[in-house]
């Protein structure tokens, strides 16, 4: 099944029962506008935000839908908002017609969690135009959150663009906003920029600040100070701080 990406609006003129032909010429002739809003997974959105003309505002019902009890003739823009969720403006005209019209506007919006999991599976598909897309409409929902900030990062990892894969990871880290999956993006990070002192630090912080399982991590950081740096006088203070590790858990 193929997703659309971005919100969209359907605007589609149904025929209503009443007529009116003595004030079709004039610009005060009204129309209801009205309409449903969805989630991506086609289940009515309470709670959206619904301007006309940057004028007038309403909100959905419980069932998704609302309500504007009149339009003049000419060119109008109708937008959706709810927090968490994709922002969606679309233009429109409405243009006199004999018998009256009313306009009925049906709009999908699309929430954080759903545009995460899909630029997640683009990414592993190596499908970069598509996440990009993504990408943008995550930062207008909310450009602070560390879900949306990783998987930036992993998409400039994927990209080749290393530096700023590192930019991003380490910022999450300088704010306390510390992941184990964080760090060890960052070590495959450096590793392909062969930043290899950062490289060893990191692998020695990951070893002293999380459980038993990554008290390897200290290990290679070690081994990246012997192999890759030529620090003989680090590569053993580090291996003997792992030792004393070691030793003082078995106990």
């Amino acid at each position: 099944m193929k997703y659309i990406l971005i919100g969209f609006l359907i605007i589609t003129i149904f025929s209503c029962s009443s007529i009116n032909y003595a004030n079709v010429n004039s610009e005060l002739e009204k129309s209801i506008v009205n309409g449903v809003a969805y989630s991506e997974e086609g289940l009515p959105l309470e709670g959206v935000s619904v301007t006309l003309d940057n004028i007038a505002n309403t909100k959905t019902d419980i069932n998704g839908r609302f309500l504007f009890n009149s339009l003049f003739f000419g060119k109008h823009s109708i937008t959706f908002e709810k927090d968490g969720y994709t922002k969606d403006t679309q233009p429109f005209e409405y243009k006199p017609k004999l018998i009256r019209k009313s306009i009925f506007v049906k709009v999908k919006l699309f929430s954080a969690n759903y545009l995460v999991r899909e630029a997640s599976i683009l990414i592993k598909e190596k499908k970069y135009d598509k996440v990009e897309k993504m990408l943008k409409q995550l930062e207008e929902i909310d450009m602070t959150d560390e879900t949306y900030l990783f998987l930036k990062a992993v998409y400039f990892y994927n990209s080749d663009k290393f530096k700023e894969s590192a930019k991003i990871l380490e910022d999450l880290k300088e704010n306390n906003r510390y992941n184990i999956y964080f760090s060890l993006t960052l070590l495959k990070v450096y590793e392909k920029l062969k930043w290899f002192r950062k490289m060893a630090e990191l692998y020695l912080y990951i070893g002293k600040n999380n459980t038993d399982q990554y008290l390897d991590y200290i290990k290679k950081a070690a081994e990246v100070y012997r192999d890759f740096l030529e620090d003989k006088e680090e590569y053993s203070k580090v291996l003997k701080e792992y030792d004393n590790i070691k030793n003082k858990n078995a106990q």
